[in-house]
């Protein structure tokens, strides 16, 4: 009746629907072929539960069964290689020692929302409805010789060595050996030993309070220096500041030296802080400095030769270990020395030279003890005599040079005043008068 009553057009598109909504029908129930090492994620749309079918097996899905994921291939990690797995499914223990998902009252598994899970080289498994990978298939860390990774704990957890490790816990893994990560814990970054040899030094920075390699306490920001002979490893509180590169001395040449607190130096001295010093050679032939010394200057050598003298101002004495403010000392050649911290070279002259014939007249400023051992007042006037070398003292001054008025060299008689000269003459005429008349 419908195809008299239907045009021939519209008849075939009737049929055409009809054909379709029976293969739609008919195609619900579906056979999929589930190959190994491979699952699904199957939903129940009466209960709305997703389960995991896994291979091989024949799945023939009901009416009320949709497929939302898959058939896909299952993971499998080699060996020496992780996974990182977010929302993890929580594991039970089963009676025969095996684990197995925990379900729900509604038939679903039960997942730790938020957190992760590490999972290594192990039967190919397959992702619960929830289970998201994070990032590939990984490899294994190896940490090599004089090598260390500093991890920190996000969280309350037991390592993989099974200690417990609280939150904000850091640590060094120390080389060499294979790391394992566990989930809550990162790794920093890789710490590396320092080679060093017995002149090096290397400084170290706390980074909270701590022992340092030889258990000496060491507050937090804390510098010191370390010398080592050998692969350094620092340790997690130590943080590498710089390596020293010793200042090497030569027997020319000294390191002027400022204390910024109050310590006590390698060579077992106490310095006060800012208190300043010379280190030569005679103390050590390479310097490191403390953290608490700073190089100010290098000084240079001062050479005098046999003729030449020097006055230094405000000299450093050694006893009291400070500058004797106010005073001057007298340095003759030969002699090689280095100006302490607050010493001044006054004057740097040569020597006066007199002949037989010369002589030269001298006013003291100040009183003083000569070469001689005496002692010579503001304003005594003397005379020096060659021949020789004289040094002027600090305290006197150079009025004139003087020659020779008369001189009687076969008898080594030499006049340098007239009054002289007449009272010679006299004394002459005196002593021939009675011997020869």
């Amino acid at each position: 009746i419908l195809s008299h009553c239907i045009p021939g057009k519209y008849w075939m598109e009737l049929q055409l629907k009809t054909m379709s909504r029976k293969k739609e029908t008919t195609f619900s129930d579906y056979v999929i072929r589930i190959r190994p090492f491979h699952y699904l994620h199957l939903l129940d749309t009466n209960s709305n539960v997703v389960k995991v079918v896994c291979g091989p097996q024949k799945l023939t899905c009901l009416d009320h069964e949709k497929v939302i994921l898959g058939p896909e291939k299952m993971v499998i990690v080699p060996p020496r290689h992780y996974v990182v797995v977010n929302n993890p499914v929580v594991m039970q223990p089963t009676e025969n020692g095996e684990k197995q998902p925990l379900f729900d009252e509604n038939n679903q598994v039960v997942l730790k929302h938020g957190d992760q899970e590490i999972r290594y080289s192990q039967d190919p498994f397959p992702l619960y409805p929830g289970e998201v990978l994070d990032g590939n298939i990984r490899a294994i860390q190896l940490v090599f010789p004089n090598q260390a990774l500093r991890i920190e704990a996000q969280r309350d957890l037991v390592d993989y060595s099974g200690e417990k490790r609280r939150a904000g816990d850091q640590w060094l893994f120390i080389g060499p050996n294979t790391y394992h990560p566990v989930s809550g814990e990162i790794v920093l970054d890789t710490v590396r030993a320092i080679i060093m040899d017995e002149s090096n030094g290397l400084k170290l920075r706390a980074r909270y309070d701590c022992l340092d390699y030889e258990d000496i306490e060491r507050k937090a920001g804390e510098e010191w220096i370390v010398r080592y002979e050998g692969a350094y490893l620092p340790k997690v509180h130590e943080e590498v500041v710089e390596v020293i590169t010793p200042e090497i001395l030569e027997h020319d040449l000294a390191i002027h030296v400022r204390a910024s607190q109050t310590f006590i130096d390698e060579f077992d001295q106490e310095r006060k802080a800012g208190s300043e010093w010379l280190v030569t050679r005679e103390d050590t032939e390479s310097f490191i400095p403390n953290v608490h010394e700073t190089i100010i200057s290098r000084v240079k050598i001062n050479i005098l030769n046999s003729k030449q003298y020097c006055v230094i101002r405000d000299p450093y004495d050694p006893d009291s270990g400070k500058n004797l403010l106010g005073t001057n000392m007298l340095v003759k050649g030969p002699k090689s020395f280095f100006l302490h911290p607050g010493e001044y070279l006054e004057l740097l002259d040569n020597s006066i030279v007199l002949t037989a014939k010369q002589g030269i007249e001298l006013c003291a400023n100040e009183q003083f003890v000569d070469s001689l051992g005496k002692t010579r007042r503001p304003g005594d006037k003397w005379i020096v005599y060659g021949p020789g070398d004289y040094w002027k003292p600090i305290g006197a001054e150079v009025l004139r040079h003087i020659n020779v008025f008369l001189y009687v060299e076969p008898l080594g008689l030499y006049f340098f005043s007239p009054l002289k000269v007449s009272i010679a003459l006299l004394l002459i005429a005196i002593l021939f008068y009675y011997v020869v008349l």
